[in-house]
């Protein structure tokens, strides 16, 4: 039985035992001659009127405030274009889940998923975001983005030299020509320990491409400078955490909110004080 027919339901039960009882309610004063025992009974009953009156308010309210609730939730979820779509693809198979594993672990799982999810909400509602090092979707997806403004950027030795010739690297140094293309100015600090045939070849190959190539050895800069950095325009900013040991990448870390990102300005800066213009080994360009 639905929840209005069960509503409906109860109104007729109420209705029933209300004509029931103003039939025996009359009846009574009609033989009554007593006159105090009737006012009792009267007073008694208005009571018990008011009282029902009562109830049946408190609970119409928070009938109210229920719907006001879920009509505030509507309203909210049809302000974002696209949000209704999203939502109605999350709620067609959490309700199936239910219908098929209710009581079952996949519940709870369900459950995890979406603790985790508002989790990241809440940080992203902060400005962060934080994902394991292999994944690179916003990484390319900020870069496939800009279409004016610059591109800065630290490479660091320990992270960057090998990633440079994997899949994932190539990929994003497709989207930075193509971002070069667009007219998007790149500059890019290669922070080294000792300049190898392999790190000549990565700058040639972007210096060639319009790169601003700069350089600058690891030992003059602080420990806290040592961490690849990537700025794009005044949108967003991205550096990675370093595993304490062996000091591999573990985390990518992303921020919006303004006051980091103008933090994270600053110490480029300062790297880029302190590195040099790099000029191919041949002293001209290529």
């Amino acid at each position: 039985m639905t929840a209005s027919r069960r509503g409906k339901s109860r109104e007729g039960t109420a209705l029933t035992i209300g004509v029931l009882l103003s039939i025996g309610i009359g009846a009574l004063f009609y033989f009554l001659t007593n006159d105090a025992i009737a006012n009792a009974t009267f007073a008694a009953l208005l009571g018990t009127m008011v009282a029902l009156q009562i109830e049946n308010m408190l609970r119409e309210q928070k009938v109210t405030e229920k719907l006001s609730g879920q009509q505030r939730l509507i309203a909210e979820a049809e302000s974002i274009e696209w949000l209704p779509g999203q939502l109605d693809a999350l709620l067609n198979p959490i309700v199936s889940i239910e219908e098929n594993y209710h009581g079952t672990t996949a519940m709870a799982l369900v459950q995890n998923i979406l603790g985790e999810c508002v989790d990241q909400m809440k940080s992203l509602q902060q400005g962060r975001h934080e994902v394991p090092f292999e994944d690179n979707w916003l990484l390319y997806e900020l870069t496939r983005r800009m279409k004016k403004g610059a591109i800065r950027a630290v490479s660091i030795e320990d992270v960057d030299l090998t990633w440079w010739s994997s899949a994932d690297g190539k990929t994003y140094w497709d989207l930075n020509v193509e971002a070069i293309e667009r007219k998007v100015c790149i500059e890019r600090i290669f922070v080294y320990r000792n300049w190898t045939d392999e790190h000549e070849m990565i700058a040639r190959q972007q210096h060639e491409a319009k790169v601003a190539v700069r350089w600058v050895d690891q030992a003059r800069l602080r420990p806290d400078l040592l961490y690849d950095m990537i700025i794009w325009g005044g949108e967003c900013g991205f550096r990675s955490s370093l595993n304490a040991v062996g000091g591999k990448p573990t985390t990518n870390n992303y921020t919006f909110a303004k006051t980091e990102l103008e933090k994270m300005i600053g110490t480029y800066n300062i790297i880029r004080s302190c590195s040099e213009i790099w000029i191919p080994s041949n002293g001209g360009d290529s």
